[in-house]
């Protein structure tokens, strides 16, 4: 949810009037580039077959699931479909986005994937021993 409120530099639309989002936010993601993320594209494209097709997007788009489901399974680009900065969609860095307020207005209700706990104990668990000793004694 958090990418379409972000999406094309809007601040207003007459598509949510609010938003829910479960368990993160569109800042704490990695964002790269399409220049970035494009051998991923290529190499999708030809596990598939597309590379000889004159539209490899259109070839993309015509493959029956059980073939699509595969490639994107593979090693070679498993776990990288993540979202891009591609200068329309996603036009800079969420947190650019943010701090010029070019984001769609509405109210939002985020949650988490966690059972409730107490604030000390999340901030607690997330600090290494390390930083632990440095908290206690006062030098963090």
């Amino acid at each position: 949810m958090s990418i379409q409120l972000l999406a094309y530099n809007l601040t207003s639309t007459p598509l949510f009037r609010a938003a829910i989002m479960q368990s993160g936010a569109p800042t704490t993601a990695n964002f790269p580039t399409l220049a970035e993320r494009q051998s991923y594209y290529d190499s999708l494209v030809n596990d598939t077959g597309c590379a000889e097709a004159s539209d490899a997007l259109d070839c993309l788009r015509a493959l029956p699931f059980a073939e699509w489901n595969r490639a994107v399974n593979v090693t070679s680009t498993a776990g990288i479909w993540s979202p891009v900065i591609d200068g329309q969609i996603v036009p800079m860095h969420p947190t650019k986005q943010l701090a010029a307020h070019t984001f769609i207005h509405v109210p939002l209700l985020i949650g988490g994937g966690h059972p409730p706990r107490p604030l000390a104990h999340s901030i607690a668990a997330s600090l290494t021993p390390a930083r632990k000793a440095n908290t206690d004694e006062g030098t963090a």
